[in-house]
C-alpha cells in the first residue's frame, strides 16, 4: 500500500492546493486577505474602540454633540444677564448693551444713537453720596446736591443725539423760520448783544456762523429756543423730536444706566471739558470721549435743557416708575416759576457739577454763554 502524499496549504486560503483554483499563481493580496479570521478579529477591535472613543467625548461635552464651526450656528439664542455690582456695592443684573437702528437726520445732518429701554437707579447711589459729603461737607451738600438722591425708574427706547446741536444747525432753522422767538419768549443771543459769547452773527433770515465756530454747540440759548428747533425738526421730517426727560437724559449719560461717576466712566479729563481743561471756552463738539453708548459731551462743554420742570424732590414725587417726567409742581416754589432742568455740567464749572447725578435749574427764557441742548427722537 502507497503512502498517503502529505497536503499542501496554498497561500491564497486555507484549502489544499488541490481544491484552490488559483494555486501556483504570485501571491498578490496581503495580509488581511490572506487572513479573514484575523481579519475579522482586528476589525472588530477597532469598531469597539471607535465607539468607546466617542462615548467619551460625548460626556465630556455634557451630553451635548460636538460644536460647530458654522459661524451661524455659533450664535446663541439668549444669552443669559450677566451679574455686576452698583458702585454701593449692591448686585443688580446688567443687560448687555444692544445697539439697533443709529440714524443720520438727512435735513441737518444730526447723528442719533439708539438708545435701548431698560431700568436703573436714577440719581445719587449711597457711595457717591458718601464721598460727595465727604469732599464738601454736609452744609454744601445741601445747598448743591441734596437733591439728586436715588430711586429706580424705566424707560423706554429712544434715539438721543450724537452730539450737542451746533451753531450750523441752529442757524439753518433759524434762517427757514425767519423769526427769534418774541420777546416773552426769545430763543437766543446772537454775537456782540450784551455779554455775549454767542457766535451766531447777522439779522433774521439772514443768519451765519462766525467762520471756524460751525462745530461748536450753540450758547446762549433758551429753553423755549430749543423746543422751537425741535419742533421745527418734527415738522420738517415727520418724525418726532423733542428734548429729553430728565430721566432720559441721565439714563443715556449713564451708557444705559450703568453705574458711572461721569457720562462715560470715572477719568472726567477723559470724557468733560470743565473748568480745569477748557481754557474757559466751549470746545466743537465730539472732541473728547463717549460712552459706552456713543454719546459725545453727555459731561461738560455745555449744559444741556431738559423737558421737566425742576422740583428739589422730583425723584420722591414721580406719579409713576416707567417713563416719569415733572410737568407740574402745584403749590412748589420752583413749579410756580416754572424752573426747568439743565444737566450736565459745562466749560465753566468743575468737575462735581459734571457728575452723572448733578442737577441744575434756570428760568426757561435765561440764555447762558454756557447752556446749550440736544434732542431726541422718541419711537
Amino acid at each position: 500500500m502507497s503512502k498517503e502524499s502529505p497536503r499542501i496549504r496554498c497561500p491564497h486560503c486555507s484549502a489544499g492546493t488541490m481544491f484552490c483554483p488559483n494555486a501556483g499563481k504570485p501571491l498578490k493580496e496581503g495580509f488581511f486577505k490572506r487572513n479573514t479570521g484575523k481579519r475579522k478579529i482586528v476589525t472588530a477591535i477597532i469598531t469597539a474602540l471607535l465607539i468607546i472613543a466617542s462615548f467619551t467625548v460625548y460626556k465630556y461635552l455634557g451630553g451635548k454633540s460636538a460644536p460647530s464651526f458654522d459661524r451661524e450656528q455659533q450664535l446663541p439664542v439668549k444669552k443669559q444677564e450677566p451679574e455686576s455690582v452698583k458702585s454701593d456695592g449692591e448686585k443688580h443684573n446688567e443687560r448687555p448693551l444692544q445697539i439697533e437702528s443709529d440714524f443720520k437726520e438727512s435735513l441737518t445732518g444730526m447723528e442719533f444713537v439708539w438708545v435701548p429701554d431698560g431700568c436703573f437707579m436714577i440719581g445719587q447711589s449711597d457711595m457717591e453720596r458718601d464721598e460727595l459729603l465727604q469732599e464738601i461737607g454736609e452744609e454744601r451738600y445741601k445747598k448743591y446736591y441734596a437733591d439728586a438722591w436715588g430711586r429706580e425708574v424705566c424707560v423706554d427706547g429712544f434715539w438721543m443725539g450724537k452730539y450737542e446741536v451746533t451753531n450750523i444747525q441752529f442757524v439753518q432753522f433759524l434762517n427757514e423760520v425767519k423769526t427769534r422767538g418774541t420777546e416773552e419768549k426769545p430763543w437766543f443771543q446772537k454775537k456782540n448783544e450784551t455779554y455775549s459769547r454767542s457766535r451766531i452773527m447777522g439779522e433774521t433770515g439772514d443768519f451765519e456762523v462766525e467762520p471756524g465756530y460751525e462745530k461748536y454747540p450753540v450758547i446762549e440759548v433758551s429753553w423755549h429756543g430749543a423746543k422751537a428747533f425741535a419742533r421745527w425738526l418734527s415738522d420738517k421730517t415727520g418724525l418726532r423730536f423733542r428734548l429729553p426727560t430728565e430721566t432720559e437724559w441721565e439714563y443715556g449719560c449713564r451708557s444705559g444706566g450703568r453705574p458711572e461717576k461721569y457720562c462715560g466712566g470715572n477719568d472726567v479729563n477723559r470724557v468733560a471739558w470743565y473748568h480745569s481743561n477748557s481754557g474757559e471756552t466751549p470746545h466743537p463738539v465730539g472732541t473728547k470721549a463717549p460712552n459706552e453708548l456713543g454719546l459725545y459731551d453727555m459731561s461738560g462743554n455745555v449744559w444741556e435743557w431738559c423737558e421737566d420742570i425742576y422740583l428739589m424732590d422730583a425723584y420722591s414725587r414721580y406719579s409713576s416708575d416707567k417713563n416719569p417726567v415733572t410737568y407740574v409742581g402745584e403749590s412748589d416754589d420752583w413749579a410756580s416759576r416754572n424752573i426747568r432742568v439743565q444737566r450736565g455740567g459745562s466749560w465753566k464749572y468743575g468737575a462735581r457739577r459734571c457728575l452723572s447725578a448733578t442737577r441744575d435749574k434756570s428760568t426757561p427764557e435765561k440764555r447762558v454763554d454756557d447752556v446749550g441742548f440736544r434732542v431726541v427722537r422718541g419711537l
